[in-house]
């Protein structure tokens, strides 16, 4: 599922992800975009997913994104890998009805597509 790259007081996990969406959260006017990852388990196995800790910065390439998270994670997102697994709409729908049973105002969750963000983050890094 991941891969860790230790150096001298660092530690960088690094994923790439069989499929991904991101989903945007909005909290008292904070928005917060992270990763939803998901993985395939193959025959025997078990589907598997992850939630990155919030975007900071997307570099693209010609068939990948690698989506840099506050906690230092890098997502290699393939360019046409962007939907859900089943797994992964079901911890979605799963995270909408918690939110629908927070009291007013409660935050918010949207699916978005990358695309739309990338001029963004973009900004931010430089």
């Amino acid at each position: 599922m991941g891969r860790i790259y230790k150096g001298k007081g660092f530690e960088v996990s690094e994923y790439k992800p069989d499929a991904w969406v991101i989903v945007r959260f909005t909290n008292n006017g904070v928005v917060t975009d992270k990763v939803l990852a998901g993985w395939y388990g193959g025959y025997g196995g078990s589907d598997s997913w992850k939630a990155s800790s919030g975007i900071v910065y997307i570099e693209e390439t010609d068939n990948e994104y690698l989506v840099y998270n506050h906690s230092g994670s890098i997502y290699t997102c393939h360019k046409e890998t962007e939907r859900m697994t089943g797994l992964m709409g079901s911890m979605y729908e799963s995270w909408a009805t918690q939110i629908a049973a927070l009291p007013e105002p409660r935050p918010t969750m949207e699916l978005i597509e990358i695309s739309t963000i990338l001029e963004k983050y973009y900004e931010l890094r430089d």
